[in-house]
């Protein structure tokens, strides 16, 4: 019982950090396709 209690805070870290790293991929991809009609468009004016 006592190597389970142990155990629970790695599960939560793990669990945590799986979420964090979900939502960070996430985020990058919203951000790429926001970002990059806006370079396309600042890339083709310089032109």
């Amino acid at each position: 019982m006592n190597s389970h209690a142990h155990n629970k805070p790695i599960n939560v870290l793990t669990s945590i950090a799986g979420t964090l790293t979900h939502g960070l991929a996430h985020f990058v991809r919203i951000l790429a396709h926001v970002l990059a009609p806006q370079s396309l468009a600042l890339c083709a004016e310089d032109n």
